[in-house]
This record gives C-alpha cells, structure tokens and sequence, in this order.
C-alpha cells in the first residue's frame, strides 16, 4: 500500500489544490491520521478544534465508499470524498466551506478526481519499481548461481553453495537440500546449514508424507506459517523433524526440478527474525531451486556420460593389452602410476584427468603390431625394433582422429621420447618433451620392468626404483623421478603387476 504521508510530502499536492481551489482540505488515511492544508477552514482558525471532529464523517464514507456531508455549526458545511488506491478505500479527502459561498461540491469531486489520479499514477509507478527490482534481483540471482555453479565440478560442492545461498538470501539459521533416491522412494539429505551431523546422515523422508514429502509428490512449493498446525503429536514431530524447536517456526519447501521431473527440495527454517516467509522469498527461492535443479542434473547426465566414456575407453584398452598376454593389464596400471605421479606435481583436475586418458590409451597403437613380434622371446631385430617405435604414433594418430580426446594425444606420442634426447618418434629432449609425455615415460617403464615379458622374468620393485633412479637425467626427467618415488612412499604405487 502506497503511503499518503510520505506522497503528500514528496508531492506538497494538498497544499497545491487547497490554494488553486481557495478551498481548505483535509486527508485522514486509513489510520486515523490527519493531514490538512495550509490554508486552514474557518471553524480551526478560530475555535482550534481539532480534525478528530471529522471522524464521524470519516468513518461513513470510508464504509460506504461513497461522499458523505455534515454540517458544522450553522455556518460551514463539510464535505468528504473517498480516496481510493487500486480500488481499495485509503483514507478520506475532505472540503471545509461556508454556507454563505458557493457550492464546492463540484471542484471538490474535481479535487478528488486529480487526488486519486495522481494516487494511482504513483501507486503505478512504485508497483513497476518494486516489480524492476525484483526481476534485477531474480536475474542477478540467476546470473550469480549459473557463473558460480558452471566453474563448480563437485556435486557435494554445487549442493552445499545452494544451501548457503539460500540462506543468505532469506536469513535463516537452518536449511537442507534434499535429494529423491529413487530406488528406496525417499528424501535424503545431501547438503545442510545449522543441522547436527546425525540428523543429516539418519534422515530419511518418504515420498508424499511429510512437508518435503509432499512438496515432491505435488511438485510445488510450500510455505507452513506455523507446522503446530499440521496437528501431529509431538512423538510424530520428533521422529519426522528430529527437533521441537524445527517444528514451532515457519518453514518453506521449494521443489528442485529438472525437465519437468522433480528431484529434490530445499528446505529453510528458523527465520533469524522469527517473521513468516514471504511470496518474495518464495520467488527468489524458486528461481535458485529451478537454477540448482538444472546444474544437478546436467551433472549427472555429464557422470553418466563420463562413466559411460571411460569404460568405453578401459574395453578398448583391454582389447589392446589382450593381444599380448604378457601385458594384460599394463594400461589400466600405467594410467593409476601417471594419475600418482601428476598428483605430486600439483597438476590441476583436468590435467590429471588428460594423463590418466593417455595412460589408458598409450599403446593403442600397438593393434596394428603382429602378434609374433609382441611375443618374440628373444630381442627383437632392427626391422622389428622398427615396427615396434611406430605405435606412439599410430596411438596419436588414432586418438587424434577424436576431437573430444585431442588434448591427451601429445602426452601418447611422446610417451618414449627420452629427456637427453634420441627417444621416438620425435628425438625430442629436455622440457621439449610434454610433461605428460615425460610421466608416462616413467609410469611405462616402471610397469614394464615389474612386468614378466617373453624375454625376461620381472625385476623386483626394488631393482626397477634403482633404474629409473640410474637413469635420472638420460632417460628419464629427474623431477618426474622424484615426483614417483614421492608418491610410492605414500603408499600410492604399488609396483605389482
């Protein structure tokens, strides 16, 4: 509701009209406070009786909704005029004049017609600022989350800042996101702000019973004003909120949706205000579950994907290893001694992820490679040894041929370069070689020695850390060196095949 005092202030309207008329005027709001011109009527100025008198007028017309006169004394006559603001009653204009003048009926009803247009032109306007600033804050809103949830790879994490951010939006001491699991038909808990560690681990809400319940069966938000009106007995209470004081307070539930399918809610409670939640809240909450709905499950469409990639990925590998019974499982195992050794390095998650891929792939090339030479149990001859140095490339060019997997391709092709320089395909050397190029090459060899092969028995764990250890700085990049027998005192390569 638009607040007279605060027009009547801004716009000094009363006194405007009351001296274009010459007609004294009064306003008494819908609060019983009045307001009146400067020019005063007759009976105020001198006889200083107060505009309470005119209650009796007041409250007709604001009943009726429709003019209302009186006399006062037997000389003035006053009438009033109802102001109405978006067709509600708001308060009371009322007209002072002398029996002895003209009527003033007519240009007080035109007084009054200015009055409410002016009114409503204002009511207008602050209606479409307050609609402005919702819709910025929305908006902001949505920005703010989508940005941060893009750069977001963690879906505990994508939940917890959900939480947080529902929080700060509405000032509440407790808030919990939901999650449905469909298998057991019920809401768990994945993320939660102000809750105990064994409330969040032993909730468990069936579909349709409960607030949160019903907010997921229904698929639509729910504000409770006050959950002692859900008449359940206290042991009722307890068992489904786990805490009297969760009950007593207001509580909003708003559904997480995605496509149409709802799967979760977050819900808040305790209001640091202790006031109800509002349609505006309610508002903003939607559009931050909407948001949340559609980064949880475009990451579980992107897991889905992922998993569904990476064993693509190990059957192709496994296809690859299982030309050569010899080395079965050599892939899989260089790709967990690469991902140990990028971890010491500090390497971020998508560079760890890109020398676990080229782990797994390494050797692809290597299908192009007759079964008689892999087996050979003797060494191999120049023309064999020939063969054998094209399958980092062959890899590369097999993998290169994916858009999606180009960035693992120079990390395969380069996998036996060596760091003094004469490896292949390249002869590359030093910082030439990609770092992961240069892991892989000691991840390779490491398995390779610890490995039985056709012409020799594996080496022990012991011996095989003596040579990459030996080679340090002619093979091998010394820093990578360091970086594995780091991690292998961690317990992270175990260096048996």
């Amino acid at each position: 509701m638009l607040d007279i005092k605060e027009f009547l202030q801004k716009t000094d309207l009363l006194n405007k009209l009351a001296q274009l008329t010459d007609i004294p005027l009064f306003i008494i709001d819908s609060k019983q406070e009045a307001f009146h011109s400067h020019k005063l009527c007759e009976v105020v100025k001198h006889t200083g009786r107060c505009p309470g008198d005119y209650l009796r007028l007041v409250y007709e017309v604001m009943n009726s909704d429709k003019p209302g006169w009186e006399k006062c004394g037997s000389e003035y006559l006053r009438i009033g005029l109802p102001i109405r603001i978006n067709k509600e009653v708001a308060g009371v204009l009322i007209g002072c004049q002398s029996l002895k003048k003209p009527d003033i009926k007519p240009n007080l009803r035109l007084i009054s017609d200015i009055f409410t247009t002016a009114i409503y032109n204002e009511f207008e306007i602050n209606e479409m600022s307050k609609e402005i600033t919702e819709l910025y804050e929305e908006l902001n809103l949505l920005y703010n989350i989508s940005k941060t949830v893009s750069n977001i790879f963690d879906i505990d994490a994508v939940c917890q800042m959900l939480v947080e951010k529902a929080v700060e939006m509405v000032r509440v001491e407790r808030a919990s996101l939901m999650l449905v699991d469909r298998e057991r038909a019920s809401l768990r808990i994945v993320a939660a702000h102000g809750l105990s560690q064994e409330i969040v681990k032993n909730t468990r809400v069936k579909i349709g019973e409960g607030i949160a319940g019903k907010v997921v069966k229904e698929g639509k938000p729910l504000i409770v004003s006050d959950i002692e009106e859900e008449n359940l007995s206290d042991e009722e209470r307890i068992k489904r909120y786990k805490t009297k004081s969760f009950m007593s307070l207001p509580i909003i539930s708003v559904p997480l949706k995605a496509v149409g399918e709802v799967i979760g809610v977050i819900n808040l409670t305790d209001k640091i205000d202790r006031s109800v939640f509002t349609s505006m809240e309610l508002k903003l909450l939607t559009a931050l579950a909407t948001q949340g709905a559609i980064a949880i499950k475009n990451f579980w469409l992107f897991t889905d994907m992922k998993e569904l990639f990476l064993n693509t990925i190990k059957s192709l590998s496994s296809t690859i290893d299982a030309k050569d019974t010899y080395t079965y499982g050599h892939s899989d195992r260089v790709s967990k001694i690469g991902l140990a050794i990028a971890e010491e390095f500090n390497l971020s998650f998508k560079e760890r992820e890109v020398i676990y891929l080229a782990g797994l792939l390494h050797d692809v090339g290597k299908i192009g490679i007759t079964e008689k030479i892999l087996h050979k149990p003797t060494n191999l001859d120049e023309d064999e040894y020939a063969e054998i140095k094209k399958h980092p490339s062959i890899s590369a060019q097999i993998i290169g041929s994916i858009k999606q997997m180009e960035e693992i391709v120079p990390s395969i092709r380069h996998h036996h370069e060596r760091f003094e320089g004469g490896g292949y395909p390249n002869g590359l050397k030093g910082r030439e070689i990609p770092l992961g190029g240069r892991i892989l090459a000691v991840a390779d060899a490491f398995d390779a020695m610890t490995s039985d092969r056709p012409y020799r028995k594996r080496f022990t764990v012991e011996h095989a850390i003596l040579q990459l250890k030996k080679y340090a700085n002619i093979q091998f990049d010394p820093e990578v060196v360091n970086a594995f027998l780091r991690a292998f005192e961690k317990g992270k390569i175990s260096g048996i095949a």
